[in-house]
């Protein structure tokens, strides 16, 4: 799945990757104030699947969605934050070797694996 991404350039091994939340949102109001950190870390902003400017894509669930991120960033650098709580819960889960690190401020939730 090709998702449309705004990409802030930084070393590949410390990418931050920024999710929405939705169903109906794109990243765009996730960008400032993030994108100061741009040049210290990879910054990348996705629209989920069917949201904001990435294709419309059967299916429509929460693991194809995962799969796009996991596809997006790759297994080699992997991201280390989102503000949606349920994208790196369900990811850390599902796909485990994608994931470093991933925080919700707004649930307080956090999972470290190794880095």
């Amino acid at each position: 799945m090709r998702l449309h991404v705004r990409k802030f350039e930084g070393p590949a091994d410390r990418t931050l990757l920024v999710v929405h939340g939705g169903p109906d949102w794109d990243h765009s109001y996730l960008v400032e104030p993030l994108d100061r950190l741009a040049g210290e870390y990879r910054l990348l902003f996705p629209d989920l699947r069917g949201c904001g400017r990435s294709p419309v894509a059967e299916p429509l669930t929460p693991d194809a969605m995962v799969d796009d991120l996991a596809e997006l960033v790759g297994s080699a650098s992997p991201p280390r934050w989102s503000p949606r709580p349920r994208a790196p819960r369900r990811s850390s889960l599902r796909r485990p070797d994608t994931w470093r690190t991933s925080t919700s401020p707004r649930a307080g939730w956090r999972r470290s694996g190794a880095s």
